[in-house]
């Protein structure tokens, strides 16, 4: 084992592959950023309205932000929300054993997009859950 990995669990080792990918999917974020950002005309172009006690600046165009960059985002969240989840669900197996087709179905890192979806999932989850997960 590496010495970069030995504080790690042999059970979360795994997981150590899935957090680089997403480490490379935000550096290439960065990249596309620090390209658009640098551009030469700018992200943002500007004129300046001379009145007649002040000036106004007005915003005359905008650089879109490249669309790769929206996907990569999503993308490396996408693969962050799996490692926690694998991480969640190797600790459960090794805490627990291998866990029954049930068991492993409740070992799952929720997603909504609101407080009522979240709290509609917490409802729709099943009253069986993985030892770990028991609260008593």
């Amino acid at each position: 084992m590496s010495s970069s990995y030995a504080r790690l669990p042999d059970h979360h080792l795994a997981v150590a592959a899935t957090l680089a990918h997403a480490d490379e999917l935000i550096g290439e974020v960065a990249s596309l950023l620090f390209d658009h950002q640098t551009q030469p005309e700018g992200t943002i172009q500007l004129r300046e309205v001379p009145m007649a006690t002040h000036s106004q600046t007005v915003v005359v165009g905008m650089s879109p932000m490249p669309r790769k960059v929206v996907l990569l985002v999503a993308d490396a969240l996408v693969v962050l929300r799996n490692a926690i989840e694998h991480t969640l669900f190797a600790e459960v197996e090794y805490r627990d054993g291998t866990l029954d087709e049930k068991a492993a179905n409740v070992v799952e890192m929720p997603a909504a997009q609101t407080y009522d979806a979240f709290d509609a999932w917490l409802k729709g989850r099943t009253k069986k859950r993985a030892p770990l997960y028991a609260t008593g």
